[in-house]
Order: C-alpha cells, then sequence, then structure tokens
C-alpha cells in the first residue's frame, strides 16, 4: 500500500472512531454500547498501527526540497511551521491595524511557495512510496 493510500485510510478510521464517539452516549440507553466500545478499540488498534507505519515510514524516506535533502518528517514539520507562519501573516493582514500590508503580502507570498515546494516533494513521495 502506498503512503497517500494509508493517509486515506487513515482519516476514513478517524471519522469512523468519531462517529462511534458521538452515539456512546446514545447507544447506552439501546443496549448496544458493548459492540460499540469493542468495534472503537478495533478501530483504534488499525488506527494505532497506520500511525506507526507511517511514522516509521515518514522517518526512512528521504526526499529533495529546494536543492537540500531531509526525511520526510522533517518536511511535514517545517510545512506545518511554514503553514503556522503563513495564518500568522495573514490574521496581521486581516487585522485592519496600521502596518505595511504590502510587505507583509509580499512575505507571505514567499512563505507559500516554501509552502508549495514542501506539499509537492511530501507528496510525490506519499504516491510513489510503499508501506510495510
Amino acid at each position: 500500500m502506498l503512503v497517500a493510500e494509508l493517509l486515506l485510510r487513515k482519516e476514513n478510521l478517524k471519522l469512523q472512531i468519531d462517529e462511534l464517539e458521538k452515539h456512546l452516549s446514545i447507544e447506552e440507553v439501546s443496549g448496544n454500547i458493548n459492540k460499540i466500545i469493542n468495534r472503537l478499540f478495533e478501530l483504534e488498534d488499525v488506527l494505532q498501527r497506520y500511525v506507526v507505519a507511517l511514522d516509521k515510514s515518514n522517518n526512512s524516506n528521504i526526499i529533495t526540497v529546494g536543492s537540500s535533502e531531509i526525511s520526510v518528517m522533517t518536511a511535514l514539520r517545517l510545512k506545518n511551521n511554514t503553514n503556522r507562519k503563513i495564518d500568522v501573516l495573514t490574521d496581521l493582514i486581516n487585522s485592519n491595524t496600521k502596518i505595511d500590508i504590502l510587505n507583509l503580502i509580499e512575505q507571505r507570498t514567499k512563505l507559500f511557495e516554501e509552502y508549495v515546494l514542501f506539499s509537492k516533494a511530501i507528496s510525490l513521495s506519499d504516491w510513489s512510496v510503499e508501506v510495510d
């Protein structure tokens, strides 16, 4: 299975877990609570296996971002950090304070280009790397 497929399956599992957790209090009355709890535990076990497989893959696979070679895990961290910076700049731009909007937009655009590089490299890796 490719990393990208595993990520999609992981999101689907999270959705199922969230849905079952929402119905725990409702099902307590109908008597199906044991079935739901057992299913939740089964899904949590599968989710944990997915997380371990992804962590192992992300730590061991090296990708090229720009002119640097880094692990997918490092690229994910840098991508998330860049996204947080973009969000901060966007909030400042939208705050209507007396600041240099053009400068902030320029900074955000540069960060966005970095974000695109990380996203592209990670995505290419996700669609080409097999997971154990």
